[in-house]
């Protein structure tokens, strides 16, 4: 694990080390705003974290859109993926999710992309692959009625007593989230599904 100490990235620099969540380094930043903020290593030294959240808060207030709906579904999503002192967290950016860099980088980006996709304020942002980025290619605006079908069709994989869904899965033992799913579809018993090589899986389907 490489020392973050008294590096800094963007507008946080690392104070010290806070424990590890899961596999990951958990780092204590002092943003130049005087917030604390803990972010994970890989978050920043990426440039995916350059700030507590402050710079997005400085933006809402030039383009005046800070109350409206759509920006709080834009700062809804960099709290659950970026902010790990948030309990949704644990869902989303401890699993790897973020958002692209041309959103998170721009709420206007965000918001024109929005617009021209649907938006209105009876519907609710839904990512097509439950476990990719909030993205262009990866979202679209549903009812809530869509979402919480989707959500009901994860499905858990249980192995040694251990249940969970495909993209916890995928964390453990390097199998592809969506191969671990294109296996179960196929038959497959839970444990072969996650642990399988992909070699051996070749081989299985080219026999």
């Amino acid at each position: 694990m490489k020392d973050l100490i008294g590096l800094r990235f963007g507008s946080l620099v690392v104070t010290e080390f806070a424990g590890k969540q899961g596999n990951f380094a958990m780092w204590r930043c002092r943003c130049d705003c005087g917030n604390e903020h803990i972010a994970r290593g890989a978050n920043l030294t990426s440039g995916q974290i350059k700030s507590c959240g402050c710079v997005a808060k400085r933006n809402a207030t030039k383009h005046g859109e800070s109350r409206t709906r759509l920006y709080r579904i834009w700062y809804g999503i960099i709290r659950r993926t970026e902010d790990s002192s948030r309990k949704e967290y644990k869902d989303y950016g401890a699993l790897g999710v973020r958002m692209c860099k041309e959103w998170r980088e721009s709420y206007e980006a965000f918001r024109d992309w929005a617009q021209n996709n649907g938006y209105n304020d009876t519907l609710s942002i839904d990512r097509i692959e439950s476990t990719g980025n909030y993205e262009p290619g990866n979202c679209r605006w549903v009812t809530k009625s869509v979402q919480e079908s989707n959500k009901r069709t994860t499905h858990l994989i249980c192995v040694n007593g251990v249940s969970m869904s495909p993209a916890e899965w995928s964390k453990v033992s390097g199998i592809p989230a969506y191969q671990i799913r294109r296996r179960k579809a196929s038959g497959w018993d839970d444990y072969r599904a996650v642990y399988e090589p992909l070699d051996i899986n070749r081989q299985h389907h080219n026999k």
